[in-house]
């Protein structure tokens, strides 16, 4: 418990204290909704295939309802597409992500940002079907049509016009699939 500059800060400095082979995060009012035994076998596939982090899927709070958030049909490719698996169940290798640091100038895409910092790596990564999270409703990327507004709003301010258009309007498609 310290001060912190926003939640990318608050979330580097969280990372930089772990001490445990893995985690993963989980903010404020969000739910780990997966068991023991799930998370055992998740743990077992890191460490059996030597991986960095492993994807899972999550629920997001959509209006008075939940949508479903899918990693296990994302690939890296779909980063230029503005696409970007689901974050809070994402579950990393604690030496591998120490190499990693959230953008604390960025107010809401620095998820996006990191992923691709991650994977422009090539990281030793892979997925599982497991919904493993629930995001509570209301933040800024879980409010609907507003969330639209405020994610382009931080492509075009942190990627430029042309990208920040592009990835606003490119990863329409793919959030559509990722709740399937």
């Amino acid at each position: 418990n310290e001060n912190d500059e926003g939640i990318y800060d608050a979330l580097n400095k969280g990372v930089s204290k772990v001490n445990s082979k893995y985690f993963m995060l989980l903010h404020s009012g969000d739910i780990f909704v997966s068991d023991e035994i799930i998370l055992l076998s998740i743990i077992k596939n890191l460490e059996e295939n030597h991986l960095d982090l492993i994807l899972n899927n999550q629920y997001i709070g959509f209006y008075k309802k939940f949508r479903k958030h899918r990693s296990d049909n994302w690939q890296p490719w779909m980063l230029n597409f503005g696409a970007q698996p689901a974050h809070l169940p994402t579950i990393y290798r604690t030496e591998f992500a120490l190499n990693y640091e959230y953008k604390n100038n960025i107010e809401i895409v620095a998820d996006f940002i990191y992923f691709e910092n991650i994977f422009d790596s090539k990281p030793n990564w892979s997925s599982t079907s497991n919904f493993i999270v629930k995001m509570e409703p209301g933040g800024k990327t879980s409010s609907g049509l507003k969330s639209f507004f405020y994610v382009s709003n931080d492509f075009i301010k942190n990627k430029g016009l042309f990208t920040g258009i592009w990835l606003s309007i490119a990863r329409l498609p793919f959030k559509i699939i990722q709740a399937i």
